[in-house]
């Protein structure tokens, strides 16, 4: 089971993004309402870097904060767990992020407005892969259901995450590095069949749902599981 929530690193990291963008913005600010400019641009530089340094001290809180996982995803067998941000809409709502045998649970934190979970089986992916927000921040982890769908994820330790979803699924990683932001606007390139891709969509989960009960059941082993998923897939 691998911790791969927020890193030394990352922490840094969003230190200093958070420090210079709050910066640059209270300092165009309070220039602007200033006589001379230079000395309200250097407040504003100021509080930015306290911005950053409190943000800093908050996520190395939440890194050394143990997190709770629920009984019910632990007894699918945890792979890989970490604090995880989802992005709906530009917004990215904190929460953590479960990697199981049986696919991703992501399960918001309470200070969220929306605490919806949700719920990605490994049978339901189609592709996955990273992205970089905002076209520089290199920390987004897509995931595109067999609908079309894409769900997005902001996460520390973003290779780790997505080799440890390879192994669980056998999908080659989609390392394309577009920015990705709003889910519904993230549909797959080729719609000119979506009416007969939704049927085979429907078709293909419910196939997938009975052998993944005959696998449970001890009907099927593992490896043949995998080789007739990888069948139904590739139709």
């Amino acid at each position: 089971m691998k911790n791969l929530g927020l890193s030394s690193g990352s922490i840094i990291w969003y230190s200093i993004f958070a420090g210079l963008f709050f910066g640059i913005f209270m300092g165009i600010f309070w220039g602007l309402g200033s006589t001379p400019f230079s000395i309200g641009f250097n407040n504003g530089l100021f509080s930015g870097f306290l911005f950053g340094t409190t943000m800093g001290l908050f996520m190395f809180f939440l890194k050394k904060k143990p997190i709770d996982i629920p009984k019910e995803i632990e007894k699918e067998g945890v792979i890989a767990f970490g604090q995880a941000g989802n992005i709906k809409n530009s917004e990215v709502r904190g929460g953590n992020l479960f990697l199981t045998k049986r696919g991703l649970h992501w399960i918001s934190h309470g200070l969220n407005f929306q605490n919806e979970s949700i719920i990605i089986e490994s049978i339901q992916i189609n592709n996955f892969g990273s992205f970089s927000r905002f076209s520089f921040i290199p920390d987004g982890l897509f995931v595109e259901l067999l609908s079309g769908l894409r769900i997005s994820f902001a996460v520390s330790n973003r290779d780790e995450w997505l080799t440890e979803i390879h192994k669980i699924t056998g999908k080659k990683i989609n390392s394309n590095h577009v920015h990705f932001e709003n889910s519904k606007d993230l549909k797959t390139e080729n719609t000119t069949n979506s009416d007969q891709r939704d049927v085979n969509y429907g078709d293909k989960i419910k196939i997938l749902e009975e052998l993944y009960e005959l696998k449970n059941s001890g009907a099927l082993s593992e490896e043949e599981f995998q080789a007739e998923k990888k069948k139904i897939l590739s139709k």
